[in-house]
């Protein structure tokens, strides 16, 4: 035997050898998919070895990233044959959650979900029969748990979107939420699970927990507030206006107290949106404020003296200096290898990706101002004029770009 095959027989955890397996197989790209299969059965042979006894951190972390390089190359050319993998890898996987191998399980979860979010079908029963094992306290006890297991989540609520196989489980995946959010260190965790729910579950699912959600959000912002909290929060106040009439939304807050909502925009959504960063996050918010001002009218009526900041700062965030967000598909090798608590594979991250690919925030502006003003033609003119000549200039630019001829506005 050689390579992979031979080794597995005389498993000596070579770290070296493993690494070496690894930069051929990233190195090697799409020529690779025609022995993805055969590659990812003989590492499947090793992690069953390896899960025996682990004693090397490093070799380990190796293994799973050739894992992870493998999975994603065979699913990148073979979409279809994603279910076969689940059947090579998931039997060992459970194993080594049965049996606690807390030296892999860090590991393991982050494989689950790109394997969960590579599905193109529906969840397998193995990824049903696992999934309430996935809410056991104790695995969420571990901080080095946290990220791949709220990938798992993130990927089960997508896939399932409001069938009964999520709803039933909907309460447990919101114990997790309210664990998270108390902790400054994992409280974007929770925010993930938030914006999944919002994003991929149909209102009634979800709306009788609304309540108890604004309470826990708004305490920690009153009594622990932390930029990045702040920022996580905006983006989920941004994404849920945007999957939802942002007239529900605004409601939802104000049951908690009256003028709620305005106080959300005053004192949390304008000071702090302009420190949200990331291509993607920004145009969420970008969104959002678009949403809250010419499709809710509760903004437009009972806080209408909030419209006009609220348009300066969605074109601030718009107009404002772009960030770098080119993100190098080159992985140092310092970025390889172990680390302690929580162990990221370079090579199994999730890919960011855009809830709204088709829509550009910049015409998406022009378009919902120019029909607001056609249904409430003489409204706006007058406000809009009240901005500043640099905003204007960069409204101007809006419409042009949306090619809306003039006048702009009714």
């Amino acid at each position: 035997d050689t390579g992979i095959s031979g080794a597995r027989h005389n498993i000596t955890e070579n770290e070296y050898a493993m690494k070496c397996i690894m930069r051929i197989l990233h190195l090697a790209g799409k020529d690779a998919l025609p022995l993805s299969t055969i590659c990812i059965a003989e590492l499947a042979k090793i992690l069953a070895e390896a899960a025996k006894s682990p004693q090397n951190p490093s070799f380990s972390h190796y293994l799973f990233e050739s894992l992870a390089i493998s999975v994603k190359c065979l699913a990148g050319g073979k979409p279809d044959a994603v279910p076969a993998v689940e059947q090579l890898l998931l039997p060992t996987f459970q194993q080594i959650l049965v049996q606690d191998i807390t030296e892999f399980s860090t590991y393991t979860f982050q494989i689950m979900a790109l394997l969960l979010e590579l599905h193109s079908g529906s969840v397998s029963p193995a990824y049903q029969q696992l999934f309430p094992q996935l809410l056991t306290p104790e695995l969420w006890r571990r901080s080095g748990n946290i990220p791949g297991l709220v990938r798992i989540l993130q990927a089960y609520i997508k896939k399932t979107r409001g069938s009964s196989d999520v709803v039933k489980y909907l309460e447990g995946i919101l114990g997790v939420f309210q664990n998270l959010i108390s902790s400054k260190l994992n409280d974007h965790e929770g925010f993930f699970l938030l914006e999944s729910i919002v994003q991929h579950l149909p209102l009634n699912v979800f709306e009788q927990y609304l309540p108890t959600i604004w309470r826990l959000l708004f305490s920690r912002i009153m009594q622990s507030k932390t930029q990045k909290f702040l920022r996580s929060f905006i983006i989920f106040v941004s994404l849920f206006v945007s999957a939802h009439p942002p007239d529900f939304v605004v409601k939802s807050i104000e049951t908690i107290q009256e003028r709620m909502f305005a106080n959300v925009i005053e004192q949390v959504i304008l000071p702090n949106v302009q420190t949200v960063s990331g291509k993607i996050e920004r145009k969420i918010c970008a969104v959002g404020l678009t949403k809250l001002l010419t499709q809710c009218e509760t903004v437009q009526s009972q806080y209408s003296p909030l419209w006009l900041p609220m348009l300066e700062g969605n074109l601030k965030l718009l107009l404002g200096s772009k960030e770098d967000d080119n993100v190098s598909d080159n992985v140092e090798e310092e970025e390889l290898g172990y680390k302690a608590a929580f162990s990221k594979l370079a090579y199994g991250g999730r890919e960011d990706v855009d809830p709204f690919p088709d829509v550009d925030g910049h015409k998406f502006l022009a378009i919902q101002l120019h029909e607001l003003s056609k249904r409430v033609p003489g409204q706006f003119p007058s406000v809009v004029q009240q901005l500043g000549q640099d905003y204007q200039t960069g409204l101007t630019m809006c419409f042009n770009a949306a090619n809306i001829p003039q006048p702009y506005l009714m």
